[in-house]
């Protein structure tokens, strides 16, 4: 029996640690007793210390997991008297990867000349991705070496861009994913650059999280548009085009009008910022300007917010309503109707600094005798909305002579 030196509990002979407070035993125990192990592996290789043990399990590395994972290694240090070393394989085997558990077990193993560890060493140390087009996605291997021993395992994940940073060269990439390797390993980082709003340089950011030890690998990536021609002038990326445009205001007209300019977007991967109808003549390219961000809308006045007109039924009567700006810009308006009664000549109008808005009343479709109201919905440059409030008195036509006159009498 021996005591505890901490608590002066007794405890059996093949006791390694008190069982009461866990203080080792190991000065009160034969010497030859804590180090014999008498390990031997299926191949041959003996071992009959700690560090034999764990060094044979490296080299052994297939014949120490099956040993682990039946049991066989836990019993044979409970054999031995070393109960804290069964308890720490029965532990180990908690893991469900049996890599891992093998790792677990002699990272944890005491006694080693020389601790057992992994070192995580990624190759490149920092991504970047040059030349990113709009259209194609980029993928870039990164390698992870073990530069230790035993193990490597632990998780990736992107912790920085994750709108346009992935892992995995799948049609679902993610954003996690597991490493395991006793040598090296290469997972697959994917940049998306349609998640990307401009061309520019972005920054990123994967995180790693292992037994070899926690570090960040940043990731860059440089967008950038194709390089080429527009109409036969040298063109790179949106700004070129939108100076281009500017210097040749005619000519826009007419690349905005047949599609050019969308079309231009379209091969570089971009999204055309033109939603709307196009504006006619020069509108149409102030409309583009403002759509990219490369002008500010000018601030427009409408001057009047409500039409009033007599119609003598079944006639059709114009009127007209001007918005107009003090900058020396073009002003667009698109026109909407709220009745069938109530239209628009065209779905959009524009001028420099004013626009005529025409409209006509049908008094055909309204009721004789009646007051009818209505609302046209006008959005000038930039969104800029407005509301006309139209009101038609239709009156119904006066009756001929001859008619009254031939009106059968009704008196008393």
């Amino acid at each position: 029996m021996h005591s505890c030196p901490r608590c002066r509990r007794a405890n059996p002979d093949e006791a390694a640690f008190c069982y009461h407070d866990g203080i080792p035993l190991v000065q009160f125990q034969d010497s030859t007793q804590s180090r014999a192990l008498e390990w031997t592996f299926p191949s041959g290789r003996r071992c009959t210390t700690i560090d034999e043990l764990a060094r044979g399990s490296l080299a052994e590395w297939g014949a120490a997991r099956h040993a682990l994972r039946t049991g066989k290694l836990r019993d044979h240090f409970a054999d031995q008297g070393r109960a804290d070393l069964a308890r720490l394989a029965q532990d180990a085997t908690a893991e469900r990867d049996e890599d891992i558990a093998l790792q677990t077990l002699i990272e944890n193993l005491p006694d080693l000349a020389v601790p057992v560890r992994s070192v995580a060493d990624p190759v490149p140390r920092r991504l970047n991705a040059e030349a990113v087009y709009r259209n194609e996605v980029r993928l870039l291997p990164l390698k992870f070496v073990n530069r230790g021993q035993g193990y490597l395992h632990g998780t990736v994940s992107v912790v920085g861009g994750e709108r346009w940073l992935w892992l995995g060269d799948g049609i679902s990439p993610v954003h996690t994913c597991w490493i395991g390797t006793r040598s090296e390993q290469t997972i697959t980082v994917q940049i998306d650059p349609t998640m990307l709003p401009t061309v520019g340089s972005y920054l990123g950011k994967i995180r790693v999280e292992s037994n070899g030890g926690n570090l960040e690998i940043p990731v860059q990536a440089n967008l950038v548009n194709r390089a080429g021609t527009f109409r036969g002038h040298p063109i790179s990326n949106e700004k070129e085009l939108a100076i281009l445009l500017r210097d040749r205001p005619r000519d826009a007209v007419g690349w905005l009008k047949k599609g050019d300019v969308k079309e231009w977007y379209a091969e570089n991967g971009l999204t055309y910022p033109v939603m709307e109808d196009l504006a006619p003549e020069l509108a149409g390219v102030q409309q583009f300007f403002e759509a990219a961000k490369f002008s500010r809308p000018p601030e427009v006045q409408l001057r009047d917010e409500e039409i009033s007109a007599v119609c003598l039924f079944p006639e059709i009567v114009s009127r007209a309503v001007e918005l107009t700006t003090h900058e020396k810009k073009w002003i667009y308006v698109f026109a909407q109707s709220d009745a069938m009664w109530l239209k628009p000549a065209a779905s959009v109008f524009a001028g420099p600094q004013a626009a005529l808005v025409r409209f006509d009343i049908d008094s055909g479709l309204l009721e004789a005798g009646k007051i009818h109201e209505g609302s046209l919905r006008l959005t000038a440059n930039g969104g800029q909305p407005f509301e006309v409030k139209v009101r038609a008195e239709v009156r119904r036509p006066p009756t001929p002579f001859s008619r009254r006159l031939l009106r059968p009498f009704r008196g008393g």
